[in-house]
């Protein structure tokens, strides 16, 4: 069950994570590029943010599933876990809630890789998401430091 958990929560990272990565890092400039500043790009960066919100929800959930299972016996790394998830999660409450007040305002790229400047919010959004994406690679490598503690514990099959 241990593998399967583990397995399961990587995969939601990776795609959560992989997904704003490779977005912001490609995807966004390509699509200004290739579309220039239409209805259509914004109509595509609004559908995207909207999937990686929703990623972002359901690994932070499983997320939260591995770090309650975790059998860590540092303590401190035990909170901290908790604390980066929290920072993490109350991150992507503010993203859905700017997502919220960007739809009603018609704004369609909230991370403001694509008209960075017209207006103020996306800068909110962006650092917002820039502090979740620093939190998630700290989580990162607090899980993996969490999973090397608990293989010392399992005993060898």
């Amino acid at each position: 069950m241990t593998l399967l958990r583990r397995f399961v929560v990587l995969l939601a990272f990776a795609f959560w994570q992989g997904g704003f990565t490779f977005y912001a890092a490609v995807a966004a400039p390509v699509t200004s590029e290739v579309l220039g500043s239409s209805p259509e790009r914004d109509l595509l960066s609004q559908k995207i943010t909207r999937y990686l919100n929703l990623a972002g929800a359901i690994a932070v959930v499983l997320l939260a599933w591995d770090t309650a299972a975790s059998r860590d016996r540092v303590a401190w790394r035990r909170w901290l876990r908790w604390l980066v998830l929290l920072a993490m999660a109350l991150s992507l409450a503010a993203q859905l809630w700017l997502q919220f007040h960007f739809d009603s305002c018609g704004i369609s790229d909230p991370y403001g890789v694509l008209r960075l400047g017209d207006f103020g919010e996306d800068h909110w959004y962006l650092w917002i998401s820039v502090f979740q994406w620093e939190c998630a690679m700290l989580y990162l490598l607090l899980t993996i430091q969490a999973w090397r503690g608990d293989e010392v514990d399992e005993p060898e099959a």
